[in-house]
């Protein structure tokens, strides 16, 4: 399995398009882990963007290397995939 790590501060446009290509990978084993500064600040809408569903770690306001950090340590797949949230993959991308 390969963990999607993706730090960010809060829910926006760019998060649900960035999900919205995760959606459309090839490859279907992985996780999504998100590391918002909050709980709150994460729109249902994002949370049931994709299939499988997606993991919320909220951090509080520490930097981006700090947050990928946290989503290391909370991951489960074998593999890490680093992705911000203004970044869309390609369906290959994994």
């Amino acid at each position: 399995m390969i963990s999607i790590i993706i730090p960010c501060k809060k829910s926006n446009d760019f998060l649900k398009e960035c999900l919205d290509h995760i959606s459309k990978l090839d490859y279907e084993n992985f996780e999504v882990i998100i590391l918002p500064d909050t709980l709150s600040c994460i729109s249902p809408l994002v949370r049931g963007r994709l299939r499988g569903g997606i993991r919320i770690v909220p951090t509080g306001p520490i930097k981006p290397g700090a947050k990928r950090n946290i989503g290391a340590r909370q991951a489960q797949g074998e593999i890490l995939a680093f992705i911000d949230d203004d970044a869309y993959p390609r369906h290959d991308w994994l």
